[in-house]
């Protein structure tokens, strides 16, 4: 194992244990539970393992009440994309990204405030020839983090290094040249 992270997962499949031991897979509080033991393995960097307790977690989480627009399963389904794409399984990512897509459209009011945009969805769409959509989805993604009260400085960098990769892609001329060095401060 390694380290902390082992730990982690030893506790994280402790209380999934127990958790079992008295509700069923499809209940709120065992897909919380693969959840976290997701995470871990995510974090350990274990893309394989992490692939299958994805998809596992998505099952539950689909054959529970759950609604498909459920900001829970769409949080899983990005991360299930992140793996994808991690493992350069671009058609497959963009594949999830879009089921994703198409559960959170399933409240439009809910759509009209959150949307479906995803910086790990733009980088798929880029490999998979899809430049000009992704400019607009990292463009969009970019002005929405510009404007919040607050926005993680790492996620920021990846997104504007993922812009700056996609207006290269499109030849936006120095437009890229200048997310880059964005990407540096």
């Amino acid at each position: 194992m390694q380290g902390k992270l082992g730990e982690a997962e030893y506790y994280a499949r402790v209380a999934l244990g127990e958790l079992l031991g008295y509700s069923s897979l499809n209940t709120a509080n065992v897909f919380y539970a693969l959840a976290s033991v997701c995470y871990i393995k995510l974090q350990q960097g274990r893309l394989d393992e992490a692939e299958r307790w994805y998809r596992q977690a998505l099952k539950s989480h689909e054959a529970s009440n759950a609604k498909p627009w459920s900001v829970g399963r769409a949080n899983l389904r990005a991360s299930l994309g992140l793996i994808l794409s991690a493992q350069r399984r671009w058609k497959d990512a963009d594949a999830v990204f879009r089921e994703r897509e198409y559960g959170l459209r399933s409240d439009a009011q809910q759509f009209a405030v959150r949307g479906s945009r995803h910086s790990d969805w733009a980088l798929a769409m880029l490999r998979l020839g899809e430049s000009d959509r992704a400019v607009r989805m990292l463009e969009n993604i970019y002005n929405y983090q510009s404007k919040a009260l607050f926005s993680d400085p790492f996620s920021v960098a990846v997104i504007r290094g993922y812009l700056a990769m996609a207006q290269s892609a499109v030849g936006q001329g120095g437009r890229w040249r200048a997310s880059a060095r964005r990407c540096r401060r």
